[in-house]
């Protein structure tokens, strides 16, 4: 240990923060053994001929011993977080048994590695901390950002395949609880595991109505709302619902087509943004490998570090803009 040098134990304690921080952004993604639908259905499936009240107590039982793991500290956490309850909304959108404990372990993380890494290339303490803070929650905030948006472009690819075996399904007779059953059997996930937990609650007592409401609320989605409020105003009203639903499929293909046709033609506003966006920091990279000395008293200047801080903001502000500008809704 006596023949280190600083610089060695620097570059130990970063390579050891970025395995930590790297194995916490694999347990956000991976590291949940599954979605906790896939669990449930392997309950249910070895019940077999049992009853479908003994299945519906087994999965509630898988409810609460769920709900049992790490509940001291997400207890702990859901109380003293800001924004809490927005927090466990969008982790339950991403489709993973991700707890609150595992994204707050992560960002520490992300934040300690990156903090570490900004104080070895020659940071200021205080420096090398808000850069830490800011990556601690910024990194791991859009890593969830991008599975939910994953996940959310894979439900809908599959919504009107899922609304077009329900018409189906109704207009040979079935019941519409037993064509929703039949969505989560054939198709994939994520659609299957969405129209299955709408049956699961269904057979854990509560009304159809009350079932697709939550989920709508969970996934908040403006086209599972659509078809949320049709089959409600169906079952209220009265009318062809195949034919709704129906028509129903048919708008939601063409507002895909619409989408894809928006994202085609502001491709390249989109691709002008990322390479003016990222030229700042290759040019940076470029800078440090010939000359460190010259880029590295912007790190070490108080002048060099407002000038830094200026830069930084107005390259964020500048591609957030640019990003807007080339997003549409429809």
């Amino acid at each position: 240990m006596s023949g280190l040098t600083e610089l060695d134990v620097l570059t130990i304690a970063v390579f050891c923060g970025a395995l930590v921080a790297g194995a916490s952004i694999l347990n956000l993604a991976f590291g949940t053994g599954g979605t906790f639908r896939a669990r449930q259905n392997q309950r249910l499936a070895r019940v077999g001929a049992r009853s479908w009240e003994a299945a519906a107590a087994e999965v509630a039982a898988s409810i609460r011993k769920k709900q049992r793991g790490n509940r001291d500290l997400d207890d702990w956490l859901r109380r003293s977080l800001p924004r809490r309850d927005a927090l466990a909304t969008r982790l339950q959108k991403t489709g993973r048994d991700i707890s609150m404990a595992s994204y707050v372990f992560a960002s520490l993380a992300t934040a300690g590695t990156f903090g570490l890494v900004a104080f070895m290339f020659g940071a200021p303490p205080l420096i090398a901390i808000m850069i830490g803070a800011g990556t601690g929650v910024f990194v791991p905030y859009r890593f969830i950002g991008f599975l939910i948006e994953r996940r959310t472009r894979r439900f809908l690819g599959q919504f009107p395949e899922a609304i077009d075996q329900i018409v189906r399904g109704v207009r040979s007779g079935l019941p519409v609880g037993e064509a929703i059953a039949g969505v989560g059997r054939d198709l994939e996930p994520p659609i299957s595991t969405e129209f299955q937990n709408i049956v699961d609650n269904v057979k854990l007592g509560r009304t159809l109505d009350e079932a697709l409401w939550e989920t709508s609320r969970r996934l908040d989605i403006p086209e599972f709302n659509f078809l949320v409020i049709s089959m409600v105003v169906q079952r209220e009203t009265g009318g062809n619902l195949a034919e709704t639903l129906e028509n129903l499929a048919d708008i939601l293909r063409r507002r895909q087509q619409m989408k894809d046709k928006a994202r085609a033609m502001s491709s390249e506003a989109r691709a002008s943004a990322l390479i003016v966006g990222s030229l700042p920091l290759i040019l940076a990279g470029v800078l440090y490998l010939v000359n460190p000395e010259y880029l590295m008293k912007l790190f070490t200047d108080p002048r060099g570090i407002a000038l830094l801080g200026a830069g930084m903001t107005s390259e964020v502000i500048g591609f957030m803009v640019m990003i807007r500008m080339a997003k549409f809704e429809i």
